[in-house]
């Protein structure tokens, strides 16, 4: 997805049976632009079916000294592990991908380097230079008539992440509109839903929460549709805390239910915790004490268990105040 029309190789759009005829049936070469091409197809529409054809990329590759498709497997695991929130892994593997860049001619992109090193520099929070190369790679990317790629579009997409945490509502606005407006043309639907994500946060910084919660649950019908578990969770999560806010208690003890049952099914000790604090707050705010501190409770101890010290700092706070409600209720 970072890649596009940026670098030439069997776009996803064949048909996938196709692909997976070739790939059972073909060897060497061949077989690389199949797994390539299947690559493509499933990081947009299940991501956990991508990393299998990532990792036989890079064994084949390896296997056949094959750097140009070495510094493709590399960058698509880059590109998983970032769309999977790992940053460390995925800076792991952009790094190997920029080493191929730099040592070989014929795997010289200026717009992907570009785009590479700014994602890099993102990583390590320093978000004053990660601009910088991005607002230098959509200019050339520009002048190269690349505006409609989704390479420019997620480089307008992490512009709008970055002025999302400076609070700069404006630009954060502005770029994920953009890049909204690439993704649709593109037909890129997981990444659609990332920019109405943006999107609905500024929104909501503005006080239009009922247009927030609007995007926030396009975008998880989206994820939902592309088997992206773990941003389905977070935006179940998002959709629950307006739902809160709006005075919809009943709708976010639903969305905070679907929360805690995700994070079970794939064992996210963390989510579960925040899921537990969620419902018991809900419990003690009707003046369910008993069941409200019960859940509270079971946070704070998978908190302790796994040692994530500020998540718990907030859980214990929670769980100290519906102590003093019960008493003084």
């Amino acid at each position: 997805m970072f890649l596009s029309q940026a670098v030439a190789f069997p776009q996803q759009n064949k048909n996938v049976d196709s692909l997976t005829n070739l790939y059972n049936n073909s060897q060497d070469t061949t077989k690389l632009s199949a797994l390539q091409s299947l690559y493509e197809f499933y990081i947009r529409t299940d991501l956990d079916k991508s990393l299998k054809y990532a990792q036989e990329e890079i064994t084949l590759a390896s296997k056949l000294n094959d750097n140009y498709f070495l510094f493709l497997g590399n960058f698509n695991l880059g590109e998983y592990y970032y769309l999977n929130e790992k940053r460390d892994t995925a800076r792991t593997y952009l790094n190997k991908a920029l080493a191929y860049t730099k040592n070989n001619h014929q795997l010289k992109n200026d717009v992907l380097i570009n785009s590479l090193v700014a994602r890099l520099h993102y990583y390590n929070v320093e978000d004053s230079i990660a601009l910088n190369m991005l607002d230098r790679n959509l200019a050339l990317q520009d002048s190269l008539n690349l505006s409609s790629t989704n390479t420019y579009g997620n480089d307008l997409l992490l512009k709008a992440k970055i002025y999302q945490i400076q609070d700069n509502i404006e630009k954060q606005l502005s770029n994920a509109q953009r890049a909204l407006k690439v993704f649709e043309a593109n037909n890129n639907q997981l990444k659609k839903a990332d920019a109405l994500r943006i999107i609905s946060g500024a929104d909501v910084q503005v006080g239009d929460l009922e247009k927030g919660l609007e995007r926030e649950l396009k975008a998880l019908e989206i994820y939902r549709k592309y088997h992206d578990k773990k941003r389905a969770m977070v935006t179940l999560s998002r959709i629950g805390s307006l739902y809160v806010v709006l005075d919809k208690r009943p709708l976010a003890k639903t969305y905070f239910e679907e929360v805690l049952l995700n994070a079970k099914e794939q064992n996210l000790p963390e989510w579960q915790a925040i899921a537990y604090d969620r419902l018991g707050g809900l419990d003690v705010e009707a003046g369910k004490f008993d069941t409200g501190i019960d859940l509270l409770e079971k946070g704070v101890n998978i908190l302790r268990k796994n040692n994530s010290k500020y998540t718990l700092s907030i859980a214990l706070l929670n769980l100290g105040n519906a102590y003093y409600d019960e008493k003084n209720y």
